[in-house]
């Protein structure tokens, strides 16, 4: 009975539900995934610390290698150098020698790097031990000064006898008596010795601190430390050895878990040693209390989890209620009442944004429809749409307003955005203002940089002044980037006259004043709509720009374009001198370079001063290369040039002058034809005639006098070329010239 009332209870809730379901699955998911992380991140850490201690592992054998390493070199370099123990000659006991000795082994034990607490010399010979302060008996030294129950004067005597190599005793405690004082001091000691079959009667025992070995040497987070001879025996240890067995370790291995603990392996490859570091299994696995704790916060957070879903199903369950039981009043058709609830709302939203996306698609249709029909109307081209007929039907006045947007340098300079973006913005708020202003407007872009606003009149109107002012003064605050021009046409009554009307506004920005501030345009403000420079002027710029006078041409440039700010050209007349003086520029550069300069960016120029800047910078492009030109016609053909008119009368020759050149005639006359156009013997023929015309004007010489004068012998010879050059016989340029000063 109680499993039909719960299974009829859960069909009257199915939101609630599949809401509570949903949400135990949830749980469930991250529940696992949180367990398997856990357990996956323990395994990860674990391995982490394995590899960890392998590290320090690495870290401390290769320390101790290297270290007995360095030692073997010293001791080994001080038995063989040492002047007390290379003298073998000597039969008795040589106390200079010995006190030598004893200073060179306070010297080496002071080295910090060596870690050595005492040196101990043994010589056979005279059966005397010497240290850094003193010498004395093996027993007296051993027995007395170096105590240690095991490492007796009897047990080193032994050694030092039988043992010919270097050697590590295992380290114990030795008990220090100083010679000038009766206390005893105990330090824990690496006993190493060095000998060699060359001084046989000499032994070397180092006594090595092994606290500071540790220090310096043991990288580890603990202390249980072992070092074992390749024998196995046990050299170094900093813990209680009694009652510890360490376990062998397979070949390959590194380390090995053994009861309680981990054993970490690592053999020197030079000594032979093998270190242990001995590692306890709870500073590598996770401790119980710690797993414990994680349990219980699991259990906790999962309870907490499944209370809060419990809570926020129901919390959620009832407005989904009341939102499914509007729905099927409003929708009343039969089989809605068994239909699952979110089938139910999601088809109902869907109908909604179907809806409202239908209506919204159906309005740009018709905005559409209407900026074709407009755009129509301004082109002068007919249409048949029935958006048409309604404005054919409206009859009421209109004005057109074109909004000109003008971007300054400083706007691309800034990479503020792109233009398309920027006049999305201002068109937008462009028909904002216009529509509180004026209810029947309409505001759509015609171009990049033009906003199109065509408004219908009304009898309560208000001044559409106040509104274009107001526009202007907004968009003005960033006139450093964008200003504004408006053009306001007359009012007209038939919508036939659309054409017209754009027509005009056009106009109007097309002679606007020449700057960059915002201004408001109509009929009335109109500037001058034709302008024609002097004629001395621009045969003034085309003879500076041929011969690469740059200041000349700038001046004559400038003097034209304050002309026309004076008399208050448009802005158009601006733009077409600026075309007419890049023409010239680019014919210029054709003829130097074989290059041009691009169109002139009047998207960016809007000022006199802009045009002028814009101007200076081809003008000096064009001169540049007029003097580059000159250059590269270069010093031969100068030389020549200057040297005929400076000899013109004397006997001059193309080898001559090539002589003095240092190159050909032959290589002279074909650089001088390639470079001027004309033969080496035509230019100082032209020259000599110049020059003969200038004295027939000037003075009452005799013809055959000026022809001496001009470089010809044969008076025959001077009247021919002179008739070649000019048409005419020098007593017949002479009787004109006298009669005319502009005979030619």
């Amino acid at each position: 009975m109680m499993r039909q009332l719960l299974r009829l209870k859960l069909k009257s809730r199915p939101v609630l539900v599949k809401l509570l379901s949903s949400f135990c699955i949830i749980i469930v998911l991250f529940s696992s995934f949180s367990m398997f992380s856990y357990y996956f991140f323990q395994k990860n850490i674990h391995d982490e610390i394995i590899t960890y201690n392998e590290t320090n592992m690495a870290n401390t054998t290769r320390n101790f290698e290297q270290y007995f390493q360095l030692l073997d070199s010293v001791m080994v370099n001080f038995y063989l150098s040492n002047d007390y123990i290379n003298n073998t000659q000597s039969q008795n006991l040589n106390y200079a020698q010995a006190s030598g000795l004893i200073t060179d082994l306070q010297r080496l034990i002071t080295n910090q790097h060596l870690y050595i607490n005492n040196i101990l010399v043994y010589d056979m010979r005279f059966n005397t031990v010497f240290d850094k302060t003193r010498g004395g008996s093996p027993e007296q030294v051993f027995n007395e000064y170096f105590r240690n129950p095991e490492y007796t004067a009897d047990f080193w005597k032994q050694e030092f006898a039988s043992t010919s190599y270097l050697k590590m005793y295992p380290a114990a405690s030795f008990k220090q008596q100083s010679t000038y004082s009766a206390l005893s001091d105990s330090v824990h000691a690496l006993p190493y010795m060095v000998k060699s079959k060359v001084y046989p009667d000499f032994a070397i025992l180092v006594l090595i601190r092994t606290d500071e070995l540790f220090e310096n040497f043991h990288q580890s987070i603990n202390n249980n430390f072992y070092i074992l001879d390749p024998q196995g025996g046990p050299l170094l240890t900093n813990i209680n050895a009694e009652g510890i067995t360490l376990p062998s370790v397979q070949p390959g291995e590194s380390w090995i878990k053994d009861g309680h603990n981990y054993y970490f392996y690592r053999t020197g490859g030079n000594t032979g040693y093998t270190y242990i570091n001995i590692v306890p299994d709870e500073q590598i696995s996770s401790r119980a209390s710690f797993n414990v704790t994680l349990t219980v916060l699991f259990i906790i957070a999962l309870i907490i989890s499944i209370v809060s879903s419990i809570f926020f199903s129901m919390r959620f369950n009832n407005p989904v209620k009341e939102i499914v039981a509007s729905i099927r009043q409003l929708n009343t058709s039969p089989g809605t009442k068994h239909v699952n609830e979110f089938e139910l709302i999601r088809n109902s939203i869907h109908s909604m944004v179907k809806a409202n996306q239908e209506y919204q698609d159906l309005e740009e249709k018709k905005a559409l429809l209407r900026y074709y029909d407009y755009v129509n109307r301004l082109k002068n081209i007919r249409g048949n749409s029935s958006e048409s007929l309604e404005f054919n039907s409206e009859q009421r006045p209109y004005r057109f307003i074109l909004f000109q947007l003008n971007y300054t340098a400083q706007f691309f300079e800034a990479s503020i955005g792109k233009e398309d973006k920027t006049a999305y913005y201002i068109r937008e708020y462009i028909n904002l203002t216009m529509r509180n202003a004026a209810t029947n407007t309409y505001t759509f872009q015609i171009e990049n940089n033009q906003i199109l606003s065509i408004v219908y009149e009304e009898a309560n109107h208000p001044d559409l002044l106040d509104s274009l002012t107001q526009i202007l003064n907004v968009l003005g605050e960033d006139k450093e980037y964008c200003f504004l021009t408006i053009a306001v046409s007359s009012r007209y009554e038939e919508s036939a006259d659309m054409t017209k009307a754009y027509d005009q506004v056009l106009d109007l920005l097309k002679y606007r004043p020449f700057h960059d501030q915002p201004q408001i345009l109509d009929e009335q403000r109109k500037t001058l709509d034709g302008f024609i420079p002097a004629t001395s002027l621009i045969e003034e710029i085309n003879f500076h720009l041929k011969n690469g006078n740059y200041e000349l041409v700038v001046q004559a440039v400038s003097r034209i374009l304050q002309q026309m700010e004076k008399n208050q050209a448009g802005t158009y007349l601006f733009y077409n001198m600026g075309e007419e003086i890049r023409s010239k520029v680019n014919r210029i550069l054709h003829d130097t370079k074989g290059s041009t300069v691009p169109p002139m960016p009047v998207e960016q120029i809007h000022t006199v001063e802009q045009l002028t800047q814009y101007l200076e910078g081809i003008i000096q492009e064009a001169t540049m290369a007029t003097k580059s030109q000159k250059i590269e016609q270069g010093s031969i053909v100068g030389f020549v040039i200057t040297y005929i008119e400076e000899h013109f009368a004397e006997d001059i020759t193309l080898d001559g002058v090539a002589e003095k050149l240092n190159i050909t005639g032959r290589y002279l006359s074909t650089h001088f034809k390639e470079k001027t156009g004309i033969n080496f013997i035509d230019k100082l023929n032209e020259v000599r005639i110049e020059k003969a015309k200038e004295q027939l004007r000037s003075s009452e010489l005799a013809i055959h006098e000026i022809a001496n004068k001009t470089g010809y012998y044969s008076l025959s010879s001077f009247n021919r070329m002179f008739k070649k050059f000019t048409g005419v016989t020098p007593s017949e340029y002479r009787r004109h010239a006298s009669q005319s000063q502009n005979y030619i």
